[in-house]
């Protein structure tokens, strides 16, 4: 998937691309499924890891009312 295909908006949709996940998850021990995996999952991982961090309860606010996720 080329980068203009993506629906991954850093900051809108997710906190990371699929290149920043791509270069945490090579530095982890037993992570090889992540680099077996398609970039439309890889995706779809990274929008449901925002929604779950955004959900948590945790101290702060944003740091504008235009902010789409809940951190900065």
């Amino acid at each position: 998937m080329s980068e203009t295909e993506s629906t991954i908006t850093v900051g809108e949709n997710s906190y990371i691309d699929i290149d920043g996940a791509d270069e945490y998850f090579a530095g982890r021990l037993h992570a090889e499924r992540w680099g077996e995996t398609s970039d439309a999952d890889k995706e779809k991982a990274l929008r449901q890891a925002t929604k779950e961090i955004d959900r948590q309860l945790l101290k702060g606010r944003k740091a504008t009312d235009a902010q789409e996720l809940a951190f900065p």
